[in-house]
């Protein structure tokens, strides 16, 4: 090569070094209202979608399962940068980063409901106690019935558990 740029090595240069231009935050906000609804609260936070390593706005409102892009399209070279940006747009709506984060992880947390509700799979909490109890029932039922691996998987479950809290100093308050 003679020592020029190639196309592709002066776009993600480009990307690099050209400074991001922000949008108003009241017409980005108002721009939100309309496509999350009047009256629905929400609040922005930054993604890496197909224009990864860049970052762009997401916005979450109150209720409703994941995110959905900011009406505006930008772009960030940097999670910070687009962290800060959502956070000068939380000010402007008058949040605080605790209920910004409340309402991102409602979303958050509705999404995987929807997607447990979804899966052909179930998952079953259970404590030590209840664990045991299961123990007892399979060892009961299944000893002189069938040859089952049932017993063999609640145990694993209950020693894991009994591990994890003779070991984790959070289950011991």
């Amino acid at each position: 090569m003679n020592g020029s740029i190639s196309q592709a090595q002066k776009g993600s240069t480009a990307m690099q070094n050209i400074p991001v231009v922000h949008p108003d935050l009241n017409a980005m906000i108002a721009d939100t209202r309309k496509i999350a609804g009047e009256g629905k609260i929400f609040a922005y936070e930054p993604f890496q979608g197909r224009y990864a390593p860049n970052w762009s706005i997401g916005v979450a409102t109150l209720g409703e399962a994941g995110y959905i892009p900011a009406p505006i399209n930008i772009h960030f070279p940097t999670y910070d940068q687009a962290s800060d940006f959502c956070g000068d747009l939380h000010c402007q709506l008058g949040f605080d980063a605790n209920t910004a984060t409340v309402i991102v992880m409602d979303t958050m947390r509705r999404s995987e409901l929807n997607r447990e509700q979804e899966s052909d799979t179930i998952s079953v909490k259970m404590n030590a106690e209840r664990i045991e109890h299961a123990l007892e029932a399979v060892r009961e039922f299944y000893s002189m019935v069938y040859n089952s691996d049932v017993e063999e998987v609640l145990q694993e479950a209950k020693d894991a558990l009994d591990e994890r809290l003779g070991s984790t100093s959070a289950f011991h308050r």
